[in-house]
């Protein structure tokens, strides 16, 4: 196997156990329960030029009779939701106010891990390529 592969693979390896344990509620201690899309809540987000609208899924779910509802902010991108879905939701037994939509884009995975991720294999690959590329003039040629 090659290198390159080798350092891929670790990677991975390395994202998937620390996303496994950073998770609020984590998907160890955290319980899975069936909850329905009820509105799609508009946000205005302020930003310096733009007042941009995003789309928040609010969701409704019921643990022991208690039915409650909570907006999913990591599951805005894309806009992936519409009323009357229904969706997996993973609560805190202790907290169930504590909850995110249990799918992949969301909870597993989020926006701002990936833009964080590409930057990051960005400069990496960019400082690869500069030291592939690098010439030594000291090296020893007979």
């Amino acid at each position: 196997m090659s290198r390159n592969r080798i350092v891929f693979l670790s990677i991975s390896c390395l994202y998937f156990i620390v996303v496994l344990f950073t998770r609020k509620p984590d998907f160890f201690s955290g319980k899975l329960t069936h909850g329905k899309v009820v509105r799609i809540a508009e946000k205005v987000v302020p930003t310096d030029n733009l007042n941009p609208i995003i789309y928040v899924p609010d969701v409704e779910f019921i643990v022991g009779g208690e039915t409650y509802t909570a907006m999913d902010y990591d599951a805005i991108w894309p806009p992936i939701y519409k009323e009357g879905d229904s969706v997996r939701v993973i609560y805190d037994p202790e907290n169930p106010r504590n909850c995110y939509i249990f799918s992949m884009i969301g909870y597993w995975i989020n926006m701002s891990e990936l833009m964080i991720a590409g930057i990051i294999l960005t400069i990496i690959g960019a400082i690869y390529l500069a030291l592939k590329k690098n010439t030594s003039p000291f090296a020893d040629t007979k």
